[in-house]
């Protein structure tokens, strides 16, 4: 753990021969952040045009912010979804940067802000340098299902490892001077909110984030004794990214009051149609069906269930057709609507049915909804289902589900470290030729367009010459894209092939600072062995969490999860 190679060191110690192989190894270093900038600018992204719920909203609203006109028109999807991504591929359009290029540049960042984050405990250059290139190649960069859509899931990695290096940052240098913090305290006010709101459900690495907050500001008075003006700046520094949290979320409810004359910044949360869902999810439907695993696995609401609302709520009532023909529509062949699906299902109906004019008067609507369901449940109409109900916008739980979601957690570990479903695929993007263009314009990104988009391009004769432009640089996209698949296939294959090996040297690398800690209890005054132990038991405890909670909520896509962590 002592502090042996930095670049500092190396360059004042004048050593010749030493300063020529720092040299080089920086030279290669930068030559592998450029190639894998390359490799994501490059790399065989799909335009999901079609995707209206997810991929495409938020593309539309990153045009809208282009226009300035927010997040556009009020609509039933409108905050649906966190505004970070949109906001991402804005910036990248005003900066004249690709979208492939500008998701490298962002990996390079974090990869290197976690290595940077580490020097207290890996003073040693080497190390650090190896644990850049292996989170820069990380395969999950590679997987089709994550990083090639045009998703907030290509970004969710990388910020989360950003807001890692921010209060890991923080906490290892809790020993040093103040000036050392002003880098990790201002990243944190930018990627602390940028990673809260990318998705709505990123509350899972709050335990991590406040309880390292916490050791750190105890330490700072009970341990390291800070007084005074120091000890002040010290937690303004850790406070610095909840401050910026919170007046982010202050901004999204003014724009949003002032747009949709609604102070939310999401309808998952912090709206009536919020309550209405909860409700929802409790109803018992009478069939018995929700308490049996499986089925409740899949259904979250069911039709029994739906209908019992409707029969006990005069609003509900009015947009009763509407509710029976998108609930046909995002039915499955058996006539269920599984896991989430149902709140769009009745985002779609209430939309047809005319109260999303705006977020006030969708609002005040749904508030009436909940009103009649609440009254029926304290009257007895609505039966209450006996349920744990860890979120509002979730079903409830049974013991056994918490259960059997333990062997899918291990499952799913197991498949991740082993990177199974990790690779690219060459895409055919989807749309019309005014949606292609559209996406194109935003993400300054020549995509592959459909043959049949193509054909009838060069079919209209005043479109002709451009279809035989757009046929002949599909052609070159193609090969490049080939290409780039091959060389990240070929990457993401060497992680799989040393998957079992990596993960033996990462459990004896945690044993041994086990035993680094235990043996060096009295020699280490700085606590380096047990600062390491601490962190890497906080991020393996997050880990853990997080994958065990995506079982619990997922276990109706079981099969698909790959599907699970795109999502």
């Amino acid at each position: 753990m002592k502090e042996t190679t930095t670049v500092w060191n190396v360059w004042k110690s004048g050593d010749r021969k030493k300063r020529l192989l720092l040299g080089a190894v920086l030279l290669l270093v930068l030559a592998a952040s450029a190639f894998r900038v390359y490799l994501a600018w490059r790399a065989p992204y799909v335009f999901q045009t079609i995707a209206e719920h997810d991929d495409a909203l938020q593309v539309k609203q990153a045009y809208n912010l282009l226009q300035s006109r927010w997040l556009g028109s009020y609509d039933q999807r409108t905050l649906s979804k966190g505004i970070s991504f949109p906001v991402f591929l804005a910036v990248l359009n005003r900066l004249h940067i690709p979208y492939g290029m500008g998701l490298g540049f962002f990996m390079v960042l974090a990869s290197a802000c976690v290595m940077a984050s580490l020097r207290p405990v890996f003073g040693n250059l080497w190390p650090r340098l190896c644990g850049y290139a292996a989170l820069l190649y990380n395969p999950l960069g590679f997987s089709t299902h994550l990083a090639l859509r045009i998703y907030r899931s290509s970004l969710t990695p990388w910020a989360c490892l950003l807001v890692l290096a921010v209060f890991t940052g923080i906490f290892l240098r809790r020993r040093e001077p103040l000036r050392y913090l002003v880098f990790w305290s201002l990243l944190g006010v930018v990627s602390l909110p940028f990673f809260w709101y990318l998705r709505e459900d990123s509350v899972w690495l709050a335990p991590y984030v406040l309880l390292a907050s916490l050791i750190t500001t105890l330490i700072w008075i009970f341990g390291v004794k800070r007084r005074g003006v120091s000890l002040l700046l010290s937690i303004l520094s850790l406070l610095l990214p909840f401050g910026s949290l919170y007046g982010v979320k202050k901004v999204q409810e003014a724009e949003n009051l002032k747009c949709y004359q609604i102070a939310a910044v999401n309808d998952r949360s912090e709206t009536n149609f919020a309550v209405v869902m909860n409700l929802l999810h409790h109803i018992d439907d009478g069939t018995g069906r929700m308490d049996r695993v499986r089925e409740q696995d899949q259904e979250w609401v069911s039709r029994e269930a739906m209908q019992q609302a409707v029969s006990v709520s005069p609003a509900l009532q009015e947009i009763r057709e509407e509710i029976q023909d998108y609930w046909n529509a995002w039915a499955g062949d058996n006539g269920r609507i599984e896991g989430d699906t149902a709140s769009w299902m009745l985002r779609d109906a209430v939309y047809a049915g005319g109260y999303y004019k705006d977020g006030a008067t969708a609002d005040a609507w749904y508030g009436t909804v909940a009103e009649e369901l609440e009254k029926a449940f304290r009257e007895g109409t609505l039966k209450e289902r006996k349920a744990v109900y860890l979120s509002s916008q979730a079903k409830g739980f049974q013991a056994k589900a918490f259960i059997e979601s333990i062997p899918l957690m291990f499952q799913t570990f197991q498949e991740d470290a082993a990177w199974t479903w990790c690779t690219e695929e060459e895409n055919v993007s989807q749309g019309t030729i005014e949606q292609l263009q559209l996406w194109e314009g935003v993400l300054r990104t020549y995509t592959v367009i459909p043959d049949s988009v193509l054909q009838n391009i060069k079919e209209n004769p005043e479109q002709t010459e451009y279809g035989l432009q757009r046929e002949a640089l599909n052609g070159l996209i193609a090969q490049r894209q080939k290409r780039v698949a091959v060389l990240a296939n070929g990457i993401a294959g060497v992680w799989k092939v040393l998957s079992v090996p990596l993960m033996i040297l990462a459990i004896l690398g945690y044993l041994c600072t086990i035993a680094g800690m235990i043996r060096d209890k009295k020699r280490d005054p700085e606590k380096r062995w047990f600062s390491l132990w601490l962190v890497m038991t906080g991020v393996l405890l997050s880990a853990w969490l997080d994958i065990y909670m995506v079982c619990l909520f997922s276990r109706w896509l079981v099969g698909a999860f790959a599907g699970i962590f795109s999502r």
